[in-house]
């Protein structure tokens, strides 16, 4: 079963889901905030920023939220891990006009879903005919992380060889420094916090994950949106989103760690941006 609510316009659909969403969280929070700090005892703005973190968590991974074309591919992702069927929860607190109207792309999508579904048997039926014995029963996309490898940095072969090593080192510092955090928070060893670990991998929770962006934000003294921990899920592409979104920033904001390997802040600084995303210019 997986909570549903469908319409023309990803933002709008985002938007009307939000506050009934969240409303229905904070009702239902002794389902999922088992092994963590009651939020009952939080204070209403700490208790708010968890709430919306459980939001982003449940829209992101585990709904069928956004406009048909875009649950279509949440389906063929299910369906390529053996899922056969879904009911979808539509009365979670969403307006009843809405709901309704709703329906309309809920019913595209189904009816989308059984033309793939009829295509595909007739492929296999037709392979089967023709002595082919092992086919694919959808053709489905390639399971993949949210977030685009396009927005991920690059070091360029174009860039001198000491600010192509301060850039690296600018970025091991930050890593770091987001490893040490998850370690607090979660209380796993930091060798045990590899750079690509799924964060739902390490049992971050909506609690915990709200814990981690906090004392994130306290570290780089930055402001960050709730959904990032879930748009880069593992402590290397959040490192490089905060390198290459607020380089020059951090750079300011790790004195001690840099003290530490025997690295000057100034050392750290370059003349020239040092990260672009692929498919940008160079440097």
């Amino acid at each position: 079963m997986m909570h549903t609510f469908l319409g023309t316009d990803q933002e709008d659909v985002k938007k009307k889901v939000r506050a009934p969403f969240i409303e229905y969280l904070r009702t239902s929070m002794a389902l999922w905030q088992s092994g963590s700090e009651d939020i009952r005892n939080l204070t209403p703005e700490r208790a708010g920023e968890v709430l919306s973190l459980a939001f982003e968590r449940y829209y992101q991974t585990s709904g069928l939220f956004g406009t048909p074309e875009t649950c279509l591919e949440t389906i063929q992702k299910l369906k390529q891990v053996g899922v056969d069927e879904i009911a979808c929860l539509i009365d979670f607190g969403v307006e009843t006009e809405d709901v309704l109207k709703g329906l309309h792309a809920l019913h595209w999508l189904q009816e989308k879903t059984r033309g793939l579904n009829a295509q595909a048997s007739r492929r296999a039926a037709a392979c089967a005919e023709n002595g082919f014995h092992s086919v694919a029963s959808m053709a489905v996309p390639e399971l993949v992380e949210s977030g685009s490898c396009l927005n991920q940095i690059k070091f360029t072969s174009s860039q001198p060889g000491e600010l192509l090593s301060r850039n690296r080192m600018l970025l091991e510092l930050v890593q770091q420094a987001v490893t040490d955090i998850i370690s607090r928070v979660t209380q796993l060893r930091p060798e045990a916090i590899t750079a690509g670990n799924h964060f739902l991998t390490l049992g971050i929770n909506s609690l915990k994950g709200a814990e981690i962006l906090n004392e994130i934000q306290k570290q780089f003294d930055l402001k960050l949106s709730h959904s990032l921990l879930f748009e880069f899920p593992t402590a290397e592409r959040l490192s490089e989103m905060l390198v290459r979104e607020y380089k020059d920033h951090l750079i300011g904001h790790l004195p001690g760690r840099a003290d530490q390997d025997k690295v000057t802040v100034q050392d750290l600084r370059a003349p020239e941006k040092s990260f672009v995303a692929e498919g940008s210019p160079s440097a």
